[in-house]
């Protein structure tokens, strides 16, 4: 969470201002196998929690795809 807008892979400045931090671990079939998360300064709202879940999953996602093509070809 970087100025109030969840943001996935930061680089190294963004990670130490960011706002809270949260990695996820899925599986292929959508499921959360491991969610560490905490709030860097601030507490956070379970909206914000949702958004920054929903873009991880999408993130999450788009690796899986990738990593699928590479496989494939």
């Amino acid at each position: 969470m970087c100025d109030g807008t969840p943001a996935l892979d930061l680089d190294y400045i963004e990670d130490s201002q960011a706002e809270a931090d949260m990695n996820l671990v899925m599986n292929d079939a959508g499921e959360f196998i491991e969610i560490p998360g905490a709030a860097e300064g601030h507490p956070f709202s379970m909206d914000k929690l949702n958004s920054m879940l929903e873009l991880g999953r999408s993130g999450v996602s788009t690796l899986l795809e990738i990593q699928r093509q590479v496989l494939e070809s």
